[in-house]
């Protein structure tokens, strides 16, 4: 499973500075899934990692809050929630009694420090 959620392109050329703001849940039990949160400055030709997660970063239910200001200037700012499951669907793979998920949800993007 490789899945991603994007946002529209967003400019942030006229702030001074910008910070994401999002819940989260994210549970892996068996070290079966990461989950990215990147940002990219040129609509998505190249990607810069701001958040991992992965069995030892078990974080949720929380409030996630990334300084985005180093990337202030930008026209074509998009940021993507993605989600692996490098084993999921593969020849052999047992389902799991509670399998890996990520939830992500009321997504703000603000120009005010949280």
């Amino acid at each position: 499973m490789n899945t991603e959620l994007r946002t529209p392109v967003l400019d942030l050329s006229g702030q001074t500075q910008a910070w994401l703001v999002f819940k989260t849940d994210f549970a892996d039990y068996l070290n079966l899934a990461d989950g990215y949160v990147d940002i990219s400055t040129n609509g998505g030709s190249t990607w810069v990692n701001l958040l991992h997660y992965d069995q030892a970063s078990y974080p949720g239910p929380c409030t996630e809050t990334i300084n985005l200001t180093p990337y202030v200037g930008s026209v074509n700012t998009i940021i993507r929630f993605r989600f692996v499951a490098s084993g999921w669907g593969q020849t052999g793979y047992m389902p799991l009694s509670v399998p890996p998920w990520w939830e992500v949800d009321e997504v703000t993007l603000t120009n005010q420090n949280p």
